[in-house]
């Protein structure tokens, strides 16, 4: 037998090609053997971690709730022991807790955190945790309003991460509203920043605090510095959030953006009040077509029966959908003389307003 493996060594050994390929072999199955060996060591991580948490949640569960409700506020209770490894696993479950039971008081839960060391410890995940560890610790420094985090919360603002950069923001607001707000509005020329954010974000603002941010950040050298793409984004927040507030804003577009043409189409889809109405006739003849399909809309909202020849006029533009809005603005305006359009749709030279009317129409039967 011996004989025979030195045979094969010998055999190997003298050819290349049959050494190369032993030598995969082996290659081969020492790989397989370690990407086994790490799965199962993984999966028992994962088994171990898991027990952890439920653990955590068994024992933490019922006293969070109390807390939460007022059942249970006496803050020299026995507290559940808490390993450091468990703290990503409690705060989680404090996440998810809050974020279900709402309306109640944070007293006893800001008592609770203080008492267990881990305020410092959702510090300490700001500044050098994964991104998962810093979410769920912006998300508890808010919920938990802890106001000594302000500047590790304020410095990812500015990260390039979104969803990081706007938990940080939604953690500031919590905390503090009056001043966490500006911080928002000074970020608005972030790109990735998207207007149905930022709204979902200031509508857990109280009303009456973010009309005083609104009012405050009009004065302020670096709302009127704004950028044009900025000023658009919070003229569409305020005009969804606090429509009555949006008036200085879209005078200010017009003041210090006149030759911007998605700005002029913000400011006619806006616009409200017979101080618009000049404005809005004369962007109906726009050479930027978006505006002139804003201008006629409006027109057909806010108009006067006189501007019922300005809309007519427009049922012959070159893009169909001014054509189409202005044909819904003249059946929207006061005293709209329906019979007079149904006859026009019938009668008129251009096959363009011809068919635009009767379109409009028949939408409305």
């Amino acid at each position: 037998m011996t004989a025979l493996a030195g045979g094969w060594v010998s055999a190997i050994a003298s050819d290349p090609a049959l050494l190369a390929v032993v030598l995969l072999a082996l290659g081969l199955l020492l790989t397989t053997t370690l990407m086994l060996l790490g799965t199962l060591l993984l999966s028992r991580h994962h088994e171990r971690r898991a027990r952890r948490a439920a653990r955590v949640r068994q024992q933490w569960m019922p006293r969070l709730l109390g807390m939460l409700t007022g059942a249970d506020d006496d803050p020299e209770t026995t507290l559940p022991r808490l390993a450091r490894r468990d703290m990503p696993a409690l705060v989680s479950l404090c996440n998810a807790l809050q974020d279900t039971v709402r309306g109640v008081s944070r007293e006893s839960l800001q008592l609770l955190a203080q008492r267990l060391g881990l305020i410092p410890e959702l510090r300490s995940w700001l500044r050098r945790g994964d991104a998962g560890r810093q979410l769920d610790a912006l998300t508890c420094l808010g919920q938990l309003r802890i106001d000594a985090a302000w500047p590790d919360i304020q410095s990812l603002m500015d990260q390039d991460n979104t969803v990081l950069s706007l938990t940080a923001a939604r953690a500031l607001v919590n905390i503090d509203a009056p001043r966490g707000v500006p911080e928002i509005l000074q970020r608005l020329q972030r790109a990735d920043w998207s207007e149905s954010r930022v709204t979902a974000l200031l509508k857990e603002v109280p009303a009456n605090t973010l009309i005083r941010m609104l009012q405050q950040n009009l004065l302020t050298s670096e709302a009127r510095a704004m950028s044009a793409p900025a000023l658009r984004k919070l003229i569409r927040i305020t005009n969804s959030l606090q429509p009555h507030q949006v008036e200085p804003l879209l005078q200010l577009a017009r003041e210090r953006f006149p030759d911007d043409a998605e700005l002029r189409s913000t400011i006619c889809a806006c616009a409200d009040g017979p101080q618009w109405l000049a404005y809005l006739r004369t962007a109906t003849t726009d050479e930027y077509w978006p505006v002139r399909v804003q201008a006629v809309r409006r027109l057909g909202r806010i108009g006067e029966p006189a501007d019922r020849i300005v809309l007519a006029a427009r049922l012959e533009d070159p893009v169909w959908w001014v054509r189409y809005r202005a044909a819904q603005a003249l059946l929207g305006l006061p005293d709209a003389q329906r019979q007079a359009l149904q006859i026009m749709a019938r009668v008129h030279d251009s096959q363009r307003v011809r068919e635009i009317l009767a379109h409009a129409l028949a939408e409305v039967r």
